[in-house]
């Protein structure tokens, strides 16, 4: 797998290099996260769902989800990238699910995109 856009891999490089890829790209990291999510997490009820701050601000600020990562592993549950608000993706992402129960990571920029994933799963 190859997991983000044309300015961070060039597509004939990276075909020409590995024998089958997939490639997996949005139009910016949180698109990006919602096509991840929706590759890999297949069923439609999830047990958990962990909404993290996507850097997009500050690069800093995935440290939340980086540190988030191992459990979200060990639950088999996906990580979503939150700007400020959802955008459509996420939005149909959440819609499409269920989850037994989300968890806001970190804080201090979140706070909308969190309840509006509230909001979305009730």
């Amino acid at each position: 797998y190859v997991i983000g856009g044309e300015s961070l891999f060039n597509t004939k490089e990276v075909s020409n290099t590995l024998p089958s890829v997939t490639k997996i790209a949005g139009s910016d990291r949180t698109e990006t996260n919602s096509k991840v999510i929706n590759h890999f997490y297949r069923k439609e009820i999830l047990n958990d769902l962990y909404v993290a701050k996507n850097g997009m601000n500050k690069q800093d600020d995935l440290v939340d989800a980086l540190s988030v990562g191992v459990l979200a592993g060990k639950t088999e549950s996906p990580v979503v990238l939150v700007g400020n608000g959802l955008d459509n993706s996420q939005k149909e992402l959440i819609k499409n699910k269920k989850f037994k129960n989300i968890t806001q990571i970190g804080g201090d920029g979140n706070e909308k995109a969190f309840s509006e994933v509230e909001n979305l799963v009730k």
